[in-house]
């Protein structure tokens, strides 16, 4: 994980509870360890497992639990437990895109993540 996504992250949490929700418990570690916050893994411990619905993460976002939401990651891989739960499609089409430049500028970020604002997704 870069420490530039990491910072931006951190700055811009407020009072989420996750600093970030991943696909994996593996992506979620090395963020924990650098920051000592909270990560959420969606997809459970492989990142395969469809541990949340469509309507789970829309309470998690009124309650302000969370509020970015990284996918992509470890090979490029996308979405959060492939089990057809649809909450990566609902993320792609409700959330905001960080721009990179906001987060990535003279880092090594990998290409093939995207960071997601949900912030504004859902009314609480």
């Amino acid at each position: 994980m870069d420490g530039n996504l990491n910072s931006y992250l951190l700055a811009n949490q407020g009072g989420a509870t996750y600093l970030v929700a991943v696909q994996s418990a593996n992506e979620a570690s090395s963020i924990i360890l650098q920051t000592g916050k909270a990560v959420m893994a969606m997809g459970g411990f492989t990142g395969s497992d469809p541990i949340l619905t469509v309507d789970s993460f829309k309470q998690l976002l009124a309650a302000g639990k969370v509020r970015f939401v990284l996918s992509g990651g470890i090979g490029g891989r996308g979405g959060f437990g492939r089990g057809g739960s649809g909450v990566d499609e609902w993320i792609r089409q409700n959330c905001s895109v960080v721009p990179s430049s906001a987060y990535a500028a003279g880092s090594s970020f990998d290409a093939g993540q995207t960071l997601y604002d949900c912030q504004s997704a859902v009314t609480p």
